[in-house]
């Protein structure tokens, strides 16, 4: 099969079949012409149907036509690669510890792809690595925690009091309606919100460092006439212009019809407002299944460019109807993420190890101030590993043996999670997943 496109996306499509018969198609829409083409086949072949001839072309014919151009699947890898480029202006779906696409932001942090200006939504700790890691050269944003885990998550606010983040910050309900304003196609967006709050008076980001970022509006707001009401006024806010996003999903067909279940949040609208998309799901499921219950269908094909099943990929954030967050996944994120690295580490510890002694001069007889006085002193001292908390680090090594050995284990290629005994590259969770007995 030979298929070709040219700008205005007429495909012509050159047919052989081994009983000699050929044919060529073309169209605009692979979709009405390969259903029209399997009711052609099916009269040109009801006369010979019963031949070898003929029903190895009818089979082939089917083959082709399942995975006839609708077909967007591809491995995380490839869609990374392909959809996500450096200066990109970024969208994530999910709201803070629901549905964040994790798994596609591992993948992006193992590529190296980088300087992205990010819309979020309510973030989590999926836009906290990537501030951590340096990939952001820009954050416009209403809030960004671990809701229950973190107030705030702590690379973001590291990079923050440090000046090392270029951020903007909204109100959630314009933010939200930016990215529906994106949707939309609209060039501007007025609002009533924000109007006598300080998020109109201090900008993150200065007009003059504004003109030097093509891709971030000159203005962070103006307050304009209300052309229907004279003499009331209301607010301007820019529309962001997407390149790419990557959401998460429960599940997906091949041709990137999404069902989401429980809040969809944002997603649709970034789904729309993109030039890119990639999806992640829990499970592909077929065409049929989707057309069992349209109600169900979220995000339309067409605003689709990538799908890829993922189980899990939204871990440790929770996947309604699938699994809960992590709760011990996320608070080991929390501890983490405390430190840069093993330099800020230590640098860290020192001061929190003056401050306790400090506190315990003041209440000498608080037996909870000798404990952290005491751990943050041996944690210092190189005594206690600074990752865990919990075991001995042996001299000259800056973490305990535990620590050290979860660091060297290989990643799984499909959750990207550390796995002690992979099997074809798989842990033991996503080797069930994808030969079905998880799940059905």
């Amino acid at each position: 099969t030979e298929t070709t496109k040219s700008e205005n996306k007429i495909c012509s499509v050159f047919f052989h079949f081994p009983c000699g018969f050929s044919l060529i198609l073309r169209g605009s829409s692979s979709i009405i012409y390969t259903e029209a083409c399997m009711s052609i086949f099916q009269r040109i072949f009801d006369g010979i149907h019963a031949s070898r001839e003929g029903s190895s072309a009818i089979k082939m014919f089917i083959k082709i036509r399942e995975g006839f151009i609708l077909n967007k699947v591809m491995s995380l890898h490839d869609a990374v690669a392909k959809y996500v480029e450096n200066g990109d202006t970024l969208a994530i779906g999910g709201f803070t510890t629901n549905r964040k696409p994790y798994a596609t932001v591992s993948e992006i942090l193992r590529q190296g792809q980088k300087d992205f200006i990010v819309y979020a939504g309510p973030g989590g700790g999926e836009v906290d690595m990537l501030i951590g890691e340096g990939r952001v050269a820009a954050y416009i944003n209403c809030y960004t925690a671990n809701s229950g885990y973190t107030n705030v998550s702590r690379r973001f606010r590291a990079a923050i009091e440090q000046g090392k983040l270029t951020y903007e910050d909204y109100s959630q309900d314009v933010l939200m309606l930016m990215l529906h304003a994106s949707s939309l196609g609209l060039p501007f967006l007025p609002v009533r919100l924000m109007q006598g709050s300080g998020l109109m008076k201090f900008w993150g980001i200065s007009e003059e460092k504004r003109k030097t970022m093509p891709k971030i509006e000159d203005l962070k707001c103006a307050e304009i006439e209300n052309p229907m009401v004279p003499g009331q006024k209301v607010v301007a806010v820019p529309v962001p212009k997407i390149d790419t996003a990557i959401i998460h999903v429960q599940q997906a067909s091949p041709d990137g019809t999404c069902i989401i279940c429980g809040d969809e949040f944002h997603d649709i609208d970034i789904a729309i407002a993109a030039r890119k998309t990639i999806v992640t799901c829990e499970e592909i499921v077929s065409d049929e299944f989707i057309r069992r219950d349209p109600t169900k269908t979220r995000i339309f094909g067409e605003c689709v460019q990538a799908v890829v099943k993922a189980p899990y990929g939204a871990w440790p954030s929770q996947c309604y109807a699938y699994y809960d967050d992590d709760d011990a996944g996320l608070k080991e994120y929390d501890k983490a993420s405390k430190y840069q690295d093993a330099e800020d580490a230590v640098k860290q510890l020192e001061k929190a190890a003056a401050k306790a002694a400090k506190a315990l001069e003041k209440a000498p007889e608080d037996e909870k101030l000798k404990l952290a006085a005491e751990k943050r002193r041996r944690i210092e001292q190189g005594v206690i590993c600074p990752k865990c908390h919990r075991r001995r680090v042996r001299a000259g090594d800056t973490l305990c043996g535990q620590c050290r050995h979860l660091e060297d284990l290989p990643r799984c290629r499909e959750c990207g999670r550390r796995t002690s005994r992979p099997v074809d590259g798989l842990c033991g969770r996503c080797r069930q997943l994808l030969s079905g007995k998880a799940r059905t």
